[in-house]
């Protein structure tokens, strides 16, 4: 339970980077795709540190988790451009909104992912 809870604690901070960055960035007239992209970017580095240091306090080699922990952004960001695309361009959800949504879903995402595989003991 602590575990989540930390989680969670790097989840919010992680989530509202993201979401007020895409937020700002498609407020001001960026396209979704690069808004989502600079915001999901400048997130990530906040969710490594956080997570390999106070989530799950990994002492594993640093290049293994950091790639594997690269590679599950990869697949973070394609889900999370596919959502914004989805949500706001189609759907027509307001900036805000879809960022929080985008959040929630990376949020489940990385939960399963980080623990079992990236910063798995």
């Amino acid at each position: 339970m602590a575990t989540l809870l930390r989680f969670g604690t790097v989840g919010v901070v992680v989530a509202a980077i993201y979401a007020l960055g895409f937020a700002l960035l498609a407020g001001a007239g960026l396209a979704s795709a690069p808004a989502s992209t600079i915001a999901y970017l400048a997130a990530i580095v906040v969710q490594f540190l956080g997570h390999r240091h106070f989530t799950f306090r990994s002492g594993g080699a640093l290049g293994r988790t950091a790639g594997r922990f690269l590679a599950v952004n990869g697949l973070g960001l394609g889900l999370s451009t596919a959502l914004v695309l989805v949500l706001r361009d189609l759907i027509g959800l307001d900036a805000l909104t879809t960022g929080l949504a985008v959040s929630l879903a990376l949020a489940a995402m990385n939960w399963v992912i980080l623990q079992h595989w990236v910063f798995r003991r």
